[in-house]
């Protein structure tokens, strides 16, 4: 894979009396990017190794205050491994890699060699924070309250197996389940819940 684009940089500098430019736009060329990555998976585990550059033939001038190129080349290789699992929606990712740079011909510096390594772990969100009501049934005020007690007895006297239609449920508890309504309880869910001592 190679990477090229054409870009623009604009560079504003606080007065400070000094001579020369107090602002800068450039635009053109930017530096070529060279890529290549080879991958395998085996289960949950994932490994890439990677290889890219910098080829410096964007716009660049030492003297300038703003660039589009970075004025030298580069090489970065390095490896990735990720833990993923399917099962709990849980990965781990790490990966190491070492630059090279090369020297700035206009400036003569170098920045050296280095290393980097970065880490991370993802969760599903879902199962760390839960947004809004966990389970709501809401109807007309028209309904008749004969109708309202009939439904909210039905999912009440066969609660374990409401719990089971869905994970996010599997923790509710009746007295959870009327508690911080948002809405007015109808009078015959109200009903039902007196009758059942869960209000």
């Amino acid at each position: 894979m190679l990477s090229a684009g054409f870009g623009s940089n604009a560079t504003q500098l606080a007065a400070t009396g000094a001579s020369g430019p107090e602002s800068q736009t450039v635009g053109g060329a930017m530096d070529l990017a060279p890529a290549a990555t080879l991958a395998w998976q085996r289960g949950n585990d994932n490994w890439m190794v990677y290889l890219t550059g910098n080829v410096p033939v964007g716009s660049y001038a030492s003297a300038r205050l703003s660039n589009v190129g970075i004025g030298h080349g580069a090489l970065d290789g390095g490896g990735v491994y990720t833990y993923d699992s399917d099962a709990t929606e849980r990965s781990f990712s790490a990966a190491l890699g070492v630059t090279y740079n090369s020297t700035n011909p206009d400036t003569q510096y170098r920045s050296g060699i280095d290393s980097h390594l970065g880490l991370s772990a993802m969760l599903p969100l879902a199962a760390l924070l839960a947004l809004g009501t966990v389970a709501s049934v809401i109807v007309s005020e028209d309904m008749p309250e004969a109708t309202a007690y009939a439904i909210t007895r039905a999912v009440f006297e066969n609660f374990d197996d409401f719990r089971k239609l869905h994970p996010a449920l599997a923790g509710l508890t009746k007295a959870a389940a009327v508690q911080g309504s948002v809405v007015p309880l109808h009078p015959g869910a109200l009903r039902y819940f007196k009758e059942a001592g869960i209000i």
